[in-house]
């Protein structure tokens, strides 16, 4: 593994540090910033050797996303000639998670102490905060290679519903939308990944059409919408993965596409926890599919111009 890692290190200018938790954004920070390096804390056990590499080698610029325990030990040993970033990508209605607020206060600790040049911020409200509070911060957006012209609009034909969201995630919402696929009566079965035993309890006591799948890609994929109604803590890579898809994606709490009244109107949710709007909104998908992606292909391109 380590050899790897080396070989990623030597061979570019500029890498990023991806914790394995945050791998669904591998495709857009290695289109954005630099190849990737995916790891846990356990899949570094020399991190001196680690530091020697990196001061050795061509390196301009690193970004670290989020934070691991890994972090705290290589980066005060890194090369000041290196210029150092923190991509932070949690929502701030996110820091009520126990797990997560330490990651942000590593940050700002790292910060604070001039190991960390810039932070890039998902979450536009966390980019305010920052920016406010007077640290050196750039909003980051989630740039993904994009062919209009490619744009497969054959899903709606599909009669699978996916959930993308977590059932372990207190903030993901996903039993509300399980509740809203329970008043349906025109789909073919619901896709998700299940962790928790509450979730086979729910099929069996509402008799939901179910599968069940071991990634998020076969989740999300030939479906004719994806459900991805959280609170927080929306991951804005699965949602532009789902569109470019020819997958509409519904929405509860997010800025995402605050620029398009239409899509807004159409897939985000004015209140998260209504299981009947949550149904409203899924029946209302097939009749708008074509006029969803006419506009999608316009935000698009806004999107990634700005």
């Amino acid at each position: 593994m380590m050899d790897e890692y080396i070989d990623i290190i030597n061979k570019n200018k500029k890498i990023v540090f991806l914790p394995k938790p945050d791998k669904e954004y591998y495709a857009a920070f290695s289109n954005m910033y630099g190849e990737c390096i995916v790891f846990d804390d356990n899949d570094i056990p020399d991190y001196k050797k680690l530091v020697e590499e990196i001061n050795s080698s061509s390196l301009v610029e690193i970004y670290f996303v989020n934070f691991m325990g890994t972090y705290r030990k290589i980066m005060p040993e890194i090369s000041k000639k290196i210029k150092i970033n923190s991509i932070i990508t949690t929502n701030v209605g996110n820091l009520t998670n126990i797990y997560v607020l330490p990651i942000f206060y590593d940050i700002t600790e790292f910060y604070e102490r001039k190991l960390i040049g810039k932070i890039y911020a998902l979450d536009k409200s966390m980019y305010e905060i920052l920016k406010k509070a007077s640290y050196n911060v750039e909003r980051c957006k989630i740039i993904l290679p994009f062919d209009d012209k490619k744009l497969k609009l054959d899903n709606k034909k599909s009669n699978s519903i996916g959930i993308i969201s977590n059932d372990y995630d207190p903030v993901h919402n996903f039993y509300n939308m399980l509740t809203a696929i329970s008043l349906l009566d025109n789909y073919d079965k619901v896709k998700i990944i299940s962790h928790m035993d509450a979730t086979y309890d729910f099929f069996n006591h509402f008799d939901i059409k179910h599968e069940f799948c071991d990634n998020i890609d076969d989740v999300m994929s030939n479906n004719f919408v994806n459900l991805y109604c959280n609170f927080t803590n929306t991951n804005p890579c699965i949602v532009i993965k789902s569109m470019d898809q020819g997958i509409p994606c519904i929405l509860g709490n997010t800025d995402i596409f605050d620029n398009n009244s239409f899509l807004k109107d159409i897939l985000v949710l004015n209140s998260d926890d209504n299981v009947n709007e949550i149904a409203d909104k899924i029946k209302s998908v097939k009749d708008n599919y074509d006029k969803i992606f006419d506009e999608y292909k316009k935000w698009r391109k806004v999107y990634e111009s700005k």
